[in-house]
């Protein structure tokens, strides 16, 4: 018990989630050590990639899968990617002022094909495929390739609804009645549950 020598460890996961790799390696030694005895994710953080969001959220569910808790306390801000590693804690905590949600994917790739065609510069070329040069800055993108990113956005949201869903006890419907990329205040939020 924690009355008699356990340690509650602390992970702070602060600022935008690029990378996983510390998080995980921190994770993986407090779940290996027998002293803690539970873990506080502290997340204060407006999201970032969903593969290092992924990552987090797959280590966050085996170590409380394998029997150490976890417990998620939100900063001022736990949205998008931030909320996605959060989803797997046995409780969250959030505060009155939290800003949390932002349950969307979205992506951005820049291109100048527009701009660039007010100055007189165009794209050509010859291709042996749609996919072929693409993403084109210049050029734009062709419809293949914002077919096929609309599709990983579209696959990852459901996933990221689906995940929810399943930790918060509702459908992928009823968390995307509340998602679409909205934010809310931690009183908000837990009254959405």
């Amino acid at each position: 018990s924690l009355s008699m020598g356990g340690k509650v460890a602390v992970l702070p996961i602060s600022g935008m989630i690029a990378d996983s790799e510390q998080v995980i390696e921190q994770m993986k030694r407090f779940e290996k050590d027998n002293a803690v005895k539970a873990i506080v994710l502290r997340i204060n953080s407006p999201g970032g990639g969903v593969v290092a969001s992924q990552e987090i959220y797959e280590e966050v569910k085996k170590t409380r899968d394998g029997g150490k808790p976890v417990v998620v306390s939100m900063g001022s801000l736990a949205a998008s990617g931030g909320y996605w590693v959060s989803t797997p804690g046995q409780r969250i905590f959030a505060e009155p002022g939290t800003i949390t949600g932002s349950i969307g994917i979205f992506a951005v790739i820049p291109s100048f094909e527009r701009t660039l065609a007010e100055y007189g510069v165009t794209s050509d070329g010859v291709k042996t495929t749609p996919l072929s040069g693409q993403p084109d800055p210049i050029g734009g993108l062709s419809p293949e390739v914002e077919a096929m990113i609309q599709a990983n956005i579209e696959n990852g949201y459901a996933r990221f609804i689906g995940l929810v869903g399943k930790s918060r006890g509702r459908t992928p419907q009823q968390i995307d009645a509340i998602g679409q990329g909205r934010v809310w205040d931690g009183g908000t939020a837990r009254q959405n549950g």
